[in-house]
């Protein structure tokens, strides 16, 4: 698929979810025709190429889904606990400092658990294009087209306050507490920033209603091959 018909074109996704993504490997028989579908018990998918000898997992950690870190889940009469080595930690964390804390442990799990040996890839987010709310609280996206490079920076730039602006104030967080590791990030979703459209999914079959199928894209996602 071409990035202008990707971009320009109502419907399309490239990636969306990790089902989608497994079940496109093994019918993939340029990089091996023997290639099959691997999962471990858990969150972990992947797919095996015997030819290579490699396997390569994918794993979605729900905890770090973009749907749990709205606003609607840091109310201020009840906020999130948080603790550290056993301890509350007080005051309570806000909502950005709160994911930077989780973020900055699922890296540490994943230093210890994953083998040295394993290339590590941590996949960053894509833009979400809605005005006024998330996909699921009535947002909408406006535009038929998709964005000109100068609207940008004018829907996702934080030192703008654009619209959209959380993704990339969250990819900054992400890059800055992978260095000093050996989690490469990946930024495969750049393409999205342009879209015409908010979701490339159909929510339920129904024409007039935007899906889910895509919010997976928002998601943060440590992808390894060993």
């Amino acid at each position: 698929m071409s990035p202008a018909h990707f971009i320009e074109t109502p419907g399309t996704a490239l990636g969306t979810t990790e089902t989608t993504w497994v079940s496109s490997i093994p019918g993939n028989g340029v990089a091996d025709a023997d290639a099959r579908r691997w999962k471990k018990k858990g969150a972990w998918r992947g797919a095996y190429f015997p030819k290579f000898n490699v396997t390569v997992a994918y794993h979605r950690p729900a905890l770090l889904a973009k749907y749990q870190w709205g606003h609607d889940k840091f109310p201020n009469d009840t906020p999130f606990v948080f603790y550290h080595a056993g301890q509350q930690i007080l005051p309570s964390l806000g909502l950005f400092d709160g994911f930077k804390v989780v973020l900055e442990n699922m890296v540490s799990y994943i230093q210890k658990e994953v083998p040295g040996k394993t290339f590590k890839f941590w996949r960053l987010q894509s833009q979400r294009h809605f005005y006024g709310s998330e996909w699921n609280q009535n947002g909408s996206c406006l535009f038929s087209e998709a964005l000109n490079e100068n609207e940008l920076d004018l829907w996702f730039d934080p030192s703008k306050n654009g619209v959209n602006k959380e993704a990339r104030q969250i990819d900054h967080a992400i890059e800055l507490t992978l260095k000093c590791t050996d989690i490469h990030s990946l930024g495969l979703t750049h393409l999205s920033d342009y879209r015409a459209h908010a979701h490339p999914s159909i929510w339920f079959g129904k024409k007039d209603a935007n899906g889910n199928l895509g919010s997976e894209l928002h998601a943060l996602v440590p992808t390894w091959c060993s």
